[in-house]
């Protein structure tokens, strides 16, 4: 109420009255804070902050609050809320919301390294190892996993993985490998022994073996050599190696050696000859001739007489039929052979005596 007053003169008059001022406006908030969000700290709860409210009035008032800044809050979103009341009894309200978000996986602890093993003799075996352990700031829902400890596991490598859910969602994953590994080598059974053949005059000659054969104790297997049977060989003595991997690295070996010699000069010679036209021993064969291209055959009578010579004998087209230089069948009698042969870089030569008989 406003009271005024004049002062009374002479000839004044005095009037008095009251002027009412009424406060009919509610509170007024200049400023409300915005919905906050924020993550969940380590128990699953969070402290969040703002700023307070500015307010506007012009007589005495009360404020009630929900919350402070500063409290903690739980996962979820709670509304906050200011109220304002004046003395004359108008009211104003201030809300928002605050929203705690679990945004942290599970934690893994000793989460396993890559475990080996050796495979026993069925490429398999069982293997052990430590669960993991799991936390979470707020709580775990489950925990699978793909494999569990003593499982059997095949040769090679395996993916073991465990994997956490918490209550809200969020998910993480531990994994590790499982490597079986072979340490067998293969077997071999049937390895050749070594091998001696005889060449003629190229000497080259071809050599025959049954290969021997392997077998991997896992997986699966590859075979190589350095020759196979039917091969060519020169003179003196090369290594055949046979060598067997499996799928793990381990290796087996068959080794022999194959000679090659030249051939003996060893003639199958027929010792007499009765040209008489009745085809039997009417020519001089002589056996294994024909593994020498590169021959000549000489024969004498007893006075040294050169009655045949023949080069590239081969018993067929060039052969000593009894006869001599003129074609004419020599007596019966004894007569002397000389052959020649070139082994490789030597000159080799056999003689002896032949009976002809007519």
């Amino acid at each position: 109420n406003l009271f005024f007053a004049i002062q009374p003169d002479e000839d004044t008059a005095t009037c008095i009255f009251n002027v009412i001022v009424n406060d009919e406006s509610a509170p007024e908030f200049l400023s409300c804070p915005q919905g906050i969000t924020i993550a969940a700290g380590a128990s699953c709860q969070s402290i969040v902050q703002w700023d307070e409210p500015e307010i506007r009035e012009c007589s005495e008032f009360g404020l009630v609050r929900s919350h402070s800044s500063g409290d903690f809050f739980s996962v979820g979103t709670t509304e906050v809320t200011y109220t304002v009341t004046d003395q004359h009894g108008y009211v104003s309200t201030c809300k928002f919301s605050v929203t705690v978000e679990d945004t942290t996986p599970p934690v893994f602890v000793d989460c396993p390294t890559e475990i080996s093993a050796v495979a026993g003799e069925s490429c398999q075996l069982p293997v052990d190892w430590v669960d993991p352990l799991v936390s979470d700031n707020c709580e775990v829902a489950s925990v699978t996993r793909s494999h569990n400890p003593g499982d059997i596991f095949e040769r090679g490598s395996t993916e073991v993985t465990y994997t956490a859910t918490d209550i809200y969602g969020n998910v993480s994953v531990c994994k590790f490998l499982i490597t079986v590994n072979n340490q067998t080598a293969p077997t071999v059974t049937g390895c050749p022994e070594d091998i001696g053949i005889r060449a003629g005059e190229s000497g080259v000659a071809d050599a025959t073996w049954t290969p021997p054969i392997f077998t991997a104790a896992c997986g699966e297997l590859s075979v190589s050599s350095t020759d196979v049977p039917g091969d060519s060989f020169g003179l003196g003595s090369t290594e055949v190696v046979y060598t067997a991997a499996d799928e793990d690295g381990n290796t087996t070996i068959c080794s022999f050696t194959v000679t090659v010699m030249y051939d003996d000069v060893l003639f199958d010679i027929v010792p007499v000859i009765t040209p008489d036209g009745d085809g039997i021993n009417d020519k001089w064969v002589v056996g294994n001739i024909d593994k020498f291209s590169e021959n000549k055959v000489v024969i004498v009578d007893r006075w040294g007489s050169v009655i045949f010579s023949g080069t590239g004998y081969d018993n067929e087209r060039i052969v000593w039929k009894g006869e001599n230089s003129s074609g004419s069948v020599v007596p019966t009698g004894t007569y002397f052979y000389t052959i020649s042969v070139r082994v490789g870089p030597v000159l080799k030569q056999k003689t002896g005596f032949i009976e002809l008989i007519q």
